[in-house]
């Protein structure tokens, strides 16, 4: 049976959970983390849209390069940004716990 059942997946396609619940980002142990990737690509791994990628790239936030006038974005580069972000955040929520600690919230 061939056709659109849910968005982007078709019956011939492989049902994996990836592909209905998302895109997985590879880690850092499945190799392939030197391969280039376009930007396009870069943002869906991230979650975000292209122009926010865009910004991101254009203030040097994640590495890039040009290939002709495309921009391409190691896998490496991407996930290195992945981790300072979730590092970024623990720390940030790490001070508001201390934070709340301090003023009698958290008991």
């Amino acid at each position: 049976m061939k056709g659109s059942f849910i968005s982007g997946i078709t019956a011939t396609n492989e049902l994996r959970p990836s592909r209905i619940i998302g895109f997985r980002m590879p880690d850092e142990t499945s190799g392939g983390s030197d391969e280039e990737i376009s930007i396009e690509r870069a943002a869906e791994m991230l979650r975000i849209s292209t122009g926010a990628l865009t910004k991101k790239l254009d203030a040097n936030e994640i590495r890039f390069h040009y290939v002709a006038s495309e921009r391409r974005v190691v896998v490496a580069d991407l996930l290195d940004y992945r981790r300072r972000q979730r590092e970024q955040v623990q720390m940030a929520l790490k001070r508001m716990r201390d934070e709340a600690d301090e003023i009698g919230i958290y008991d």
